[in-house]
């Protein structure tokens, strides 16, 4: 809708009311009647393209209604549920909420239609997946189809479906049916039945619907589908629900489970029925898993599962899906984490865990079903969760296991008489480690001794020779690191506390980044590197979507050791995905590195702790990173952003007069331009000289830093607040006008024709560096409120001017 801050809300109201007023009537009410009347003539497919037209009127009306509420400052209005069928409680607290329109009743009403023929043709298949198509995970919708189909009638289409020729359609359509099954079976919130909350919601109108739905679904399920030979309800039931994106509910999956049960008792099928239900309810609802077994306290849950994990792989698929269920259900509770590591022991554990990852006899892991395989990896993160979660307790028992794990590290903790391979503790635990917070002393201890531990060995080439001689097959895929260091490196990635304790200590340094080689056993071990720096020098989990600033000055000398470290060596930024992370510590410490290439000497909004690497190390650091397409794309937008938020922070808090205001725009920008002009540098070698990527490529990355442009406004928020009693300017404008600002520029520039040679990158990167600072630039001064329409200009041509030749001494930085 466009701008309607002008506009009469009287007006829009009739408006609205031509189109359809609260009782159906208007354009809307007409256009119905015409569609019932089709329907009772069986002319519904003549008059099917004019249903988006029903749809639009409903929304304009509400929209034009929901204009008028706002003009009058009124509460927020509701949008009718679907005439004819009962919406969910407001309150109910269901995880799934829809608003089910009109449209979707003639959408539900055709599939009805088509779903009634007695034979159904490709046409019919490609049309009822259409229908379904965006409403299927909708429970009104979906129950509002199966309840006037009849659940026998919904599962024997499926068995229709089923039958016919395999093509896209029918399995997206079997996929939707297994959504709308079980999507119509929720309870909402969660009622337990015998509770107050369910008995009172089993006497609305939706309750009963439910119980109604839910008996029809017990007697289907116990019947043979289509004739008297036909498979079993309950068979059916369970192949859509494997089909399903929508996770089971799990009162549903308790009830279908006894009922399973019972019918193995009497022979009426076989275990196959609930074994797969289990399987498919652990990967999608494991609280239903850990529900169902009736768990009466924690510690009858630490002796199921050490039991379970004492069987090692002799546990059926079954046993793995609920065990992995159950840890990830309890994966944040103390006690079961505390009480389940000690239970099972830190020897038991790990070999445990090695015999679960590669089967005793290596030959069989192509046998291995889908459903263990899966089960694991999910295991895995849940139990590495698990185990940090038990080291940060402060349970005594927890010392012991932590030396008993760190002991374990140099040892074989296979059994010989099982396992072809060595299966070293280090190893096991590392790769356990790559998910969780753990203790900043026990990971700190560990990771010295596994350091040791791997020098003494001659580096990681030897260890991958003591280790993987007989190369293992693993049935964790991509989440098993093959280089124990790595894993940890990975499980630093996760812990910045610890990660800042390794790496500020010189010799874990010196070793680490400078001398390891990461790629000796797999170029994935970069990776974790990076991910590891990127805590180190943040503060943060690599993953976690921080803010940036403040960095501790730990943090900050790190960062500095890193930047000289690299840009004295950029060669060793091109393994793996290291130079991603290194890109992010650069955008991360972009005001630092203005700072830096300023000669440390610029008025600049800074942080209370500051990187402070060698100035031409910045240089070389950047120009490698231009060289890279993603990584130039992240530091070009961070650039960008810290540039505006220098010049808003000079302009709008630093200020002074209209003179002392343009000498100090002049630095930031000329500072913010010689970034620009490295970057350019190295993405002209990386094009025109070293051939290692197209200008087209660099271009595509663009958007690369755009979570770094909204960081870095947020960054500068924070610095202004920490300077004025008052917030400045930036908190009004620089974290969303700002953003928008400054990428309609990029979204301009990148429209342009590929570079033809250096000159042109030189030329399109000098337009882009002005255009940028100068939007920025007069966008603060404007909201200055002090400056008249002359300093303004002084001030943009300043920033536009200075920002042009940092750029110029960026490009020309070797020289």
């Amino acid at each position: 809708m466009g701008d309607i801050r002008n506009a009469n809300p009287e007006q829009l109201e009739e408006l609205a009311d031509k189109l359809r007023t609260a009782g159906d009537g208007g354009a809307y009410g007409d256009l119905t009647s015409y569609l019932d009347r089709a329907r009772n003539l069986d002319a519904s497919g003549e008059l099917a393209s004019l249903r988006p037209l029903l749809e639009w009127l409903y929304d304009a009306a509400e929209q034009l209604r929901e204009g008028a509420r706002i003009l009058r400052g009124d509460d927020p209005g509701y949008h009718e549920p679907m005439p004819g069928y009962v919406a969910p409680e407001d309150d109910s607290g269901s995880d799934i909420e829809w608003d089910f329109k009109v449209s979707d009743q003639f959408l539900a009403d055709e599939f009805l239609d088509i779903a009634s023929k007695d034979e159904l043709s490709e046409e019919d298949i490609s049309r009822l997946q259409g229908l379904v198509d965006h409403s299927d995970e909708n429970p009104d919708f979906a129950a509002y189809i199966i309840d006037n189909m009849g659940m026998d009638e919904f599962l024997h289409l499926s068995q229709q479906v089923e039958e016919m020729d395999d093509s896209e359609d029918t399995d997206r359509l079997l996929t939707s049916m297994g959504n709308m099954l079980s999507a119509a079976m929720w309870v909402p919130g969660d009622m337990q039945p015998g509770s107050v909350a369910y008995d009172e919601w089993t006497t609305t109108p939706q309750g009963q619907a439910y119980l109604d739905r839910l008996e029809a679904f017990n007697n289907a399920g116990k019947r043979q589908v289509g004739s008297d030979d036909g498979e079993v309800g309950f068979g059916i039931v369970v192949d859509l629900l494997e089909r399903s994106q929508v996770p089971i509910d799990e009162q549903l999956f308790q009830q279908t489970m006894d009922e399973l049960n019972a019918g193995v008792q009497t022979g009426s099928w076989d275990q196959d029925l609930p074994d797969r239900l289990m399987i498919l309810t652990a990967e999608g609802n494991p609280q239903a898993i850990d529900g169902y077994f009736h768990f009466r306290n924690d510690q009858d849950r630490i002796v199921w599962a050490a039991d379970l994990m004492g069987k090692g792989e002799e546990m059926t698929d079954v046993e793995v899906a609920a065990l992995a269920a159950v840890l990830e259900a309890n994966q944040h509770n103390e006690d079961f984490a505390v009480g389940l590591a000690t239970e099972v022991g830190a020897e038991n554990l790990l070999q445990t865990w090695a015999e679960l990852i590669v089967p005793v006899d290596t030959g069989e892991i192509d046998s291995v079903s889908d459903a263990r395989e899966s089960a694991l990896i999910h295991m895995q993160e849940s139990l590495g969760n698990l185990l940090g979660l038990a080291t940060r307790s402060s349970d005594p028992r927890m010392d012991q296991w932590e030396r008993d794990i760190i002991a374990k590290g140099d040892q074989d903790v296979g059994d010989p008489s099982k396992m072809a391979w060595e299966p070293y503790g280090y190893l096991i635990m590392s790769n356990l480690m790559q998910t969780g917070e753990y203790d900043n002393e026990f990971l700190t201890t560990y990771g010295n001794a596994l350091i040791s531990w791997e020098q003494d060995a001659g580096g990681p080439g030897q260890i991958a020779y003591r280790v993987f001689y007989r190369d293992p097959p693993t049935l964790v895929g991509d989440s098993f690191w093959n280089d124990p260091v790595a894993g940890y490196a990975e499980a630093l990635g996760h812990n910045p506390d610890a990660s800042a304790s390794m790496f500020s200590d010189p010799g874990n340094f010196r070793y680490l980044v400078e001398e390891r080689d990461w790629g000796t056993i797999s170029e994935s071990g970069y990776t974790a590197l990076g991910h590891a720096l990127e805590s180190a020098t943040s503060g943060h989990a690599y993953d976690d979507a921080h803010s940036g600033i403040p960095h501790s000055m730990q943090n900050a000398d790190i960062a500095a050791r890193v930047i000289d470290f690299y840009g004295d060596n950029p060669d060793k930024m091109e393994n793996g995905e290291l130079g991603t992370s290194l890109a992010n510590i650069a955008a991360d410490y972009m005001p630092d590195i203005q700072y830096g290439l300023s000669g440390f000497g610029a008025e600049l909004p800074l942080p209370e702790n500051i990187a402070q690497p060698q100035r031409s190390n910045i240089e070389w650091f950047v120009q490698a990173l231009g060289q890279d397409p993603e990584a130039y794309g992240t530091v070009i937008r961070a650039q960008e952003e810290y540039t505006a938020v220098a010049l808003d922070y000079v302009i709008n808090d630093v200020g002074g007069t209209d003179d002392e205001i343009v000498d100090a725009v002049e630095n930031a920008s000329e500072a913010g331009g010689q970034v620009a002009g490295i970057l350019n540098q190295g993405r002209a070698e990386a094009v025109f000289d070293e051939r290692i990527a197209s200008d087209e490529e660099f271009n595509g990355h663009l958007d690369t830093g755009t979570q770094w442009a909204q960081r870095i406004a947020g960054v500068g928020t924070e610095l202004m607040a920490e300077k004025l009693p008052v917030a400045g300017t930036i908190t009004g404008w620089a974290a969303e006008d700002l953003i928008n600002e400054v990428s309609e520029e990029l979204r301009r520039d990148n429209s342009s024709e590929a570079a033809k040679d250096a000159n042109d990158v030189y030329s399109a990167g000098e337009v882009r560096v002005e255009d940028t600072a100068e939007a920025a630039a007069r966008m603060a001064a404007e909201s200055n409120g002090n400056l008249d329409e002359q300093a303004i200009e002084r001030i943009a041509s300043a920033v536009r001017r200075e920002a042009r030749t940092g750029h110029n001494d960026g490009v020309e930085f070797r020289s």
